[in-house]
């Protein structure tokens, strides 16, 4: 099952995913319940944001990998597990029960929040690539601005983020 929670929707999300189900949700706790109710299910899914076009070979690829957290970044070189385009087993759900009950945790900081969570029960993300396609517009104050930032500086920043969790793992 692949699940598209949003608030707005890219129309190429949409056709990336047609057969998707496409959940609108309520802007501060909406995303935060729905991922509650998936887990509660318990159920293996694929997780595609309103923001994001994964290709039909990256979806197919979630779907038969073996590993039971799957993410793709948003870039060279970015394999933060983002839940842009991820899939999540239904052994990784029932590892991390509780994941979703600290009404606290901002939208915007899920991804995050559910990393410190799953790793600290054990569990580690496997990095998919090449990256997904994010649309990279922020809405302020309601105008929006594209952020375009060179890929050489992306590689840098992810490689020196990467280091810097691996050493704290260590």
């Amino acid at each position: 099952m692949i699940v598209v929670p949003y608030t707005r929707l890219l129309d190429e999300t949409r056709e990336a995913v047609p057969e998707a189900r496409f959940v609108e949700v309520e802007p501060e706790q909406g995303y935060r319940e729905l991922l509650a109710e998936l887990w509660r299910r318990g159920e293996a899914f694929t997780l595609v944001e309103h923001d994001v076009v994964p290709t039909r070979a990256q979806l197919a690829e979630l779907g038969a990998c073996p590993e039971p957290w799957c993410h793709y970044g948003y870039f060279p070189g970015h394999w933060i597990p983002v839940f842009g385009c991820c899939r999540f087993s239904a052994e990784l759900i029932a590892g991390t029960a509780g994941a979703w009950g600290d009404p606290s945790w901002h939208w915007g900081q899920l991804d995050a929040r559910f990393a410190q969570h799953a790793r600290a029960r054990g569990w580690t993300p496997h990095w998919h690539s090449p990256h997904v396609r994010h649309d990279a517009e922020f809405n302020f104050a309601g105008r929006s601005a594209r952020v375009e930032i060179p890929d050489r500086l992306l590689l840098d920043l992810a490689e020196r983020e990467r280091a810097a969790v691996l050493a704290s793992l260590a």
